[in-house]
């Protein structure tokens, strides 16, 4: 075991500061025996080890038993750490369907022992060498100790050696600023962008992002306008994938985000499929991490192994747009995404990297693993009166923290929460035609410069005529004919945002709760104007007074 006293300060150019004098962890590499860990079944192993004289070695052979080998630290609260352990694996599976792996944890109590949540880093599963596991934590201001785990997750069988823990603090650089992802070029003499003589000079097909943080492919801006479809077995949607794929085509929609097609025998033929259709893929490798239960490592390969091999297998694929890696991942899993960007960034730089998060102080900094970011306000639940305001929230605090560096895509709700709620219960909300467009309205005027919506597999599930929640092919009809609707008209509208030609309109006034939007295009004024309330606004402005009743939204030719 090698001693963990960091020399100095290290600087990595993650944009993360760490190190500060000693390893937190005790005996972190079992040099001294089992001295400060309750290590129950597992045993010291000085046959197999990192470094040093020994490591920690625990064998599970029975599914239903979990162990956690713990040690614990004393905090002040509200500090933040980077913590890891070498692992080597043998054999290490679940029994059923599920989480996979062995790894590491860190999980805080208050002066109570009361908990107050950790943090879970992917863990490699199947059979390996020596792997560095590592994460974040962000430890609450209540805290006053650390519980620090090594374990095979529940569930899990097979044999694990674990050694060098180190956890150690860390902050993030202010010196060492986020690097932009946007392109001082100009779209193909679209927008106002200066300095067109200047343009860089990009080969067919490729596709980034310009100074205004819009998506430009062959020279020429586009806006991403999608829609996630999931594995929907029940639903039959990839069965008849075509019938889907068309519908989907025939509502407005210019892009689709596939959780299915990530890691699948047919992945060229659906990318095919989709640029025969007009269509553009967000690829999704948001399952890419270790330990995730839809990754299947094969001889031990890591997650990552395998993200390389996709990007270089699909990376000229004339239907991707853009890679997806992140679908609200903790901060656990910030340093594996940081792999992951680092990993395409190295075998594609034509093609964005994308991640979502629900977490608004996160975003900061997933801004260092990504090109473009968004956020998935889901407000329509179960209230009866929604707020629908937290759209403008999610979305200004995304384009905010993206500092003219990033470009933003934006989720809009479509779906019935009561789609994932396992009984079917009473007393959800479909969202209607008027919340759709009311919150993809607000993303529009709040900045985004892409919009996906969630979700095409869940509309099976609504409220039907008795008012009772169900799953059923009348159901989807339904919904998906007002979500046509909704993206129809949208896609009516997206010449006039991708000139953004952006106005101001003299002397308007508009009630509390009203945000709006002004553009030119082809010598009209258009006015967006969206109701954030659920009670009736009014906007005037010389010669002209718009009403809106709660939750209404408009497009308004002046």
């Amino acid at each position: 075991m090698k001693i963990g006293i960091l020399v100095g300060i290290l600087l990595l150019a993650s944009g993360f500061v760490f190190g500060q004098s000693v390893n937190l962890a005790p005996n972190p590499g079992f040099e001294k025996g089992s001295r400060s860990w309750v290590i129950r079944t597992a045993v010291i192993d000085q046959s197999i080890k990192h470094s040093g004289k020994a490591s920690l070695k625990y064998v599970n052979g029975d599914p239903k038993n979990y162990s956690v080998i713990v040690t614990h630290i004393n905090v002040a609260g509200g500090e933040s750490f980077r913590f890891s352990v070498w692992v080597k694996g043998q054999d290490i599976k679940p029994s059923a369907f599920g989480k996979k792996g062995a790894g590491i944890y860190l999980h805080a109590y208050d002066e109570n022992d009361n908990s107050l949540g950790g943090s879970n880093p992917p863990t490699p599963s199947g059979t390996f060498d020596w792997t560095k596991v590592e994460g974040l934590f962000e430890v609450p201001a209540k805290a006053r100790k650390i519980a620090i785990s090594l374990y095979m997750v529940k569930g899990n069988t097979g044999t694990a050696w674990f050694d060098d823990i180190m956890v150690e603090p860390f902050v993030y650089d202010q010196n060492n600023p986020v690097v932009s992802s946007l392109n001082n070029v100009a779209p193909g003499g679209q927008g106002p962008v200066s300095e067109i003589a200047k343009a860089q000079i990009r080969p067919p097909g490729s596709i980034y992002l310009d100074a205004e943080g819009f998506t430009i492919r062959d020279g020429e801006r586009i806006f991403p306008f999608g829609i996630y479809i999931g594995k929907a077995e029940k639903q039959g949607i990839w069965k008849d994938e075509q019938f889907h794929l068309d519908r989907i085509k025939e509502a407005g929609f210019n892009t689709v985000l596939s959780y299915v097609h990530g890691d699948t025998p047919n992945v060229g033929a659906y990318l095919d499929k989709l640029d025969n259709l007009g269509l553009h893929a967000i690829f999704s490798l948001s399952y890419l991490y270790d330990g995730h239960q839809f990754y299947s490592p094969v001889r031990g390969q890591r997650a990552s192994h395998r993200v390389a091999e996709l990007v270089s297998e699909l990376k000229d694929k004339p239907a991707l747009l853009s890679w997806y890696t992140g679908d609200e991942i903790e901060l656990s899993h910030l340093l594996a995404a940081k792999e992951n960007y680092d990993l395409i960034k190295r075998i594609d730089s034509a093609h964005p990297v994308f991640q979502v998060t629900n977490k608004l102080a996160q975003i900061p900094q997933l801004l260092r693993v990504t090109d473009v970011v968004g956020t998935d306000p889901y407000p329509i639940g179960k209230s009866s009166s929604p707020n629908l305001g937290m759209v403008s929230e999610w979305t200004s605090a995304a384009v905010k923290a993206a500092e003219g560096k990033k470009s933003v895509w934006q989720v809009v709700q479509i779906f019935n929460k009561v789609a994932f709620e396992g009984n079917l219960p009473d007393g959800f909300a479909d969202p209607t035609v008027d919340q759709i467009r009311n919150m993809l309205y607000q993303s529009i005027i709040k900045g985004a410069k892409g919009i996906l919506f969630y979700a095409y597999h869940p509309l099976w599930y609504g409220i039907n005529s008795e008012g009772k929640a169900e799953f059923s092919e009348e159901i989807y009809n339904r919904r998906w004919k007002e979500v046509s609707i909704v993206a129809k008209e949208f896609s009516e509208v997206i010449p006039m945002i991708l000139a953004n030609n952006v106005t101001t309109i003299p002397n308007l006034k508009a009630d509390e709760g009203v945000i709006h939007k002004a553009w030119t295009y082809e010598d009209e004024t258009f006015l967006m104007v969206v109701n954030m309330l659920d009670t009736a606004a009014t906007i005037v402005m010389p010669g002209k007074t718009i009403k809106l009743e709660g939750h209404g939204s408009r497009l308004v030719k002046l």
